[in-house]
């Protein structure tokens, strides 16, 4: 607030009423005028931080793999995520997306699933994992739970989650999750 012992000042600042601050500080001028043409400046700075987490976007599918062979299968990140965005970061995209970590609702090796290890393989730039094709040949069928990350430049970071399922038969039922029984983790920031 500006006075003056003779007139109304009139305030300018540096930034208009209503402007967009970009992130970072910004530092606002604000200089008062009186009628004689004195003037008197002081500044305040605005500090615009970027709180909001990016967002990723899934296709909505969950993949199934049959017949349970035990060979790999190659699931990558655009398999299943549909895009990836930010409201202050622009190179959200995509491209950002990791995957995080893989879990199983089965062990890794254990009775009537081929006796192989290794089921889990997530790539060394996390854009892909290799995922067994097989399950317990007594239990309700396997399901990989793929968690997928996005970091903004900030420092924000979003996950997501999709299915890839080996059912016990092909007679219609899907696969149960039984929550996670091992996980892998991606070596990925």
């Amino acid at each position: 607030m500006a006075s003056d012992n003779c007139s109304v000042p009139v305030v300018v600042t540096s930034k208009a009423s209503g402007s967009v601050f970009s992130l970072g500080t910004t530092t606002v001028v604000a200089t008062a005028t009186d009628a004689a043409g004195n003037t008197q400046s002081c500044s305040f700075t605005v500090t615009v931080k970027d709180a909001g987490a990016p967002v990723i976007t899934l296709n909505g599918q969950t993949i199934e793999m049959w017949p349970p062979n035990h060979t790999y299968r190659t699931i990558s990140v655009t398999d299943l995520v549909a895009s990836a965005s930010d409201l202050c970061d622009p190179g959200v995209s995509i491209n950002s997306v990791v995957i995080a970590k893989v879990t199983s609702d089965e062990p890794e090796n254990s009775g009537g699933d081929g006796n192989t290890t290794n089921d889990i393989v997530i790539a060394s730039n996390c854009k892909s994992v290799q995922l067994r094709s097989e399950r317990m040949g007594g239990s309700n069928g396997r399901v990989y739970t793929i968690t997928f990350k996005v970091t903004d430049a900030s420092g924000n970071m979003a996950t997501a989650t999709a299915q890839v399922t080996v059912p016990h038969s092909q007679n219609g039922s899907p696969a149960i999750n039984d929550g996670p029984s091992y996980t892998v983790v991606s070596g990925c920031p």
